[in-house]
């Protein structure tokens, strides 16, 4: 008899103890937290993602990179203005200057040294007359 009933009792507890000890909720009891039933489901068919989400990313990001190429072209364009307007100072008048900063470079426009940001060509800072600085 007894051998009989430690079986029936392995067999219960090898059967009912997994849903007997698991955490209310079952495995899902994380996303349960909150009361929100069903909040860790599988997305329907209808919220999954859509063709028309993957052409709305494509506009983004043509418009992305239009908006970085028109930027380019700014900066090129300030670049060829500044380089029409003013010229880089010799070598003989850059050995009286103190060594530009990196990224920075001197000119000269309308016969004064300015110090220009190499890559969007915006003035930095105005030294001065030329014939000031090199005397």
């Amino acid at each position: 008899m007894k051998p009989i009933l430690a079986t029936v009792l392995i067999a219960t507890t090898t059967l009912l103890a997994p849903t007997a000890f698991a955490a209310p909720g079952g495995s899902k009891a994380n996303c349960n937290a909150n009361g929100h039933r069903g909040a860790c489901a599988q997305p329907l068919r209808s919220e999954s993602i859509r063709p028309q989400d993957y052409e709305n990313e494509a506009r983004k990001q043509q418009a992305r990179q239009l908006k970085a190429r028109l930027q380019e072209q700014e900066r090129q364009q300030q670049r060829r203005q500044l380089k029409k307007r003013g010229h880089a100072p010799t070598q003989a008048q850059l050995r009286h200057l103190p060594r530009a900063p990196r990224g920075q470079e001197y000119r000269v426009i309308d016969n004064r040294v300015v110090r220009i940001d190499s890559d969007t060509a915006q003035v930095v800072a105005v030294l001065g007359l030329l014939s000031a600085l090199l005397r």
